[in-house]
């Protein structure tokens, strides 16, 4: 391979999902089928993951209530979605917790007035007859939708919180850093998980996460997209969605002046910063969802990571997408734009099974971009499990399509 070829990583959750961590299904199944508890914090645990000893769905019921009606809810609209897809088949949705998340964030931001969608107004109208699949929702629609929100945030967070160690053992990332020389290796993740942060810590790998550095012990890593810039040589990582591991801090006599940060002690929930002490928000900063990420993408912290990330995204000749299934469409906008700013702009998709693959992608991607790019020599496939890949193998389809 040509060594003034630049080169990225894109990164979905099938490279997690690779080394064990739980997939789109095992994550909704949990969210529709498993025991929860809300605590005294106002956050949804599984009950397997309640602190030992701790009982407290026996002592306060109420709060294990409060997890049962959000599951149930969350129920209703699975098969809200089920009859949808029965009826409407070719515009069929999957009825998994992104989707779930989707039509639960449009209820709420209709609900509150933030903006109006008229195709909502049946689904709205149903919520608040007496009859119907949600008539024994007696409390505050509003309340309910976001503490159904909560309540995935919550499970899903705690579900990723795992770290498969198996994932230190895979020399792909690490060789692929080392072939960068003294340039930096860019990472745009969707995950939200943190094994590449550990993977980095497990191999002595210098990282750049937007995150400034902390010198106290009990301090925060507060929000810096300079940070990037700060080195030349090292690991940029761009979690695009976020991380169940970054929160908004806020100081005590100011709850709306809130700082997103990482704390140097996960288990903290009140951090020093400067001269002031801040407190944590309930929930990690995680962007979930489908097309309401579009909008998202465009607000404070995200719309600084993205401009960041875009920054490094048109430095790279080849991109190198593994895991991701194309189905968040400002990705796919930004991949298209990339793409087309160059003909000598390369995009390699590494998958297990290539039809597989195309059938559960955006046709968007599958079959407008694919059909554009392929004839092109602008893209190509690799079939291969990402806990099997090996770096020199990339190396030699990055020859290939540069050549």
């Amino acid at each position: 391979m040509r060594k003034d070829i630049d080169f990225g990583f894109l990164f979905g959750a099938g490279t997690s999902q690779a080394f064990g961590l739980p997939s789109t299904e095992e994550i909704t199944n949990t969210i529709l089928g498993s025991l929860l508890t809300c605590r005294s914090n106002e956050r949804f645990y599984i009950d397997a993951n309640l602190p030992q000893g701790e009982d407290e769905c026996c002592r306060f019921p109420s709060r294990r209530k409060k997890a049962i009606e959000a599951q149930t809810f969350l129920g209703c609209l699975c098969d809200f979605i089920h009859d949808f897809n029965t009826k409407y088949s070719s515009l069929r949705v999957d009825s998994n917790f992104e989707s779930i998340y989707y039509l639960c964030h449009q209820i709420a931001e209709s609900l509150r007035g933030y903006y109006v969608n008229p195709a909502l107004g049946p689904l709205l109208l149903l919520l608040q007859t007496d009859e119907g699949p949600f008539h024994e929702f007696r409390s505050d629609k509003y309340q309910l939708v976001s503490k159904s929100i909560d309540y995935i945030i919550d499970v899903t967070a705690s579900l990723l919180s795992r770290y498969a160690v198996e994932f230190n053992d895979h020399d792909f990332l690490k060789n692929a850093y080392n072939a960068r020389g003294d340039k930096s290796l860019d990472v745009f993740s969707l995950n939200y998980d943190l094994q590449i942060e550990e993977y980095c810590k497990a191999h002595k790998l210098a990282l750049m996460d937007g995150f400034a550095p902390c010198d106290t012990k009990n301090g925060l890593r507060a929000w810096d997209p300079s940070q990037y810039q700060v080195n030349t040589h090292g690991l940029r990582l761009f979690k695009l969605h976020g991380s169940i591991n970054w929160y908004f801090w806020y100081p005590a006599e100011d709850r709306n002046n809130q700082t997103p940060g990482i704390s140097v002690d996960p288990y903290r929930s009140e951090v020093s910063h400067g001269s002031k002490k801040l407190y944590s928000c309930k929930r990690p900063i995680m962007l979930v969802g489908l097309q309401n990420k579009v909008l998202e993408y465009s607000s404070g912290l995200r719309l600084e990571l993205l401009c960041a990330a875009k920054k490094a995204w048109d430095s790279l000749d080849v991109l190198v997408v593994i895991g991701y299934s194309f189905r968040d469409q400002g990705i796919n906008r930004l991949l298209y734009d990339w793409g087309n700013k160059d003909s000598k702009r390369k995009l390699i998709v590494v998958c297990r099974n290539k039809r597989r693959f195309l059938q559960k992608a955006s046709p968007v991607f599958s079959v407008n971009t694919a059909q554009e790019w392929i004839p092109k020599g602008k893209l190509i496939y690799y079939e291969r499990d990402f806990k099997e890949l090996a770096w020199d193998e990339i190396e030699q389809k990055m020859t290939e399509i540069t050549s």
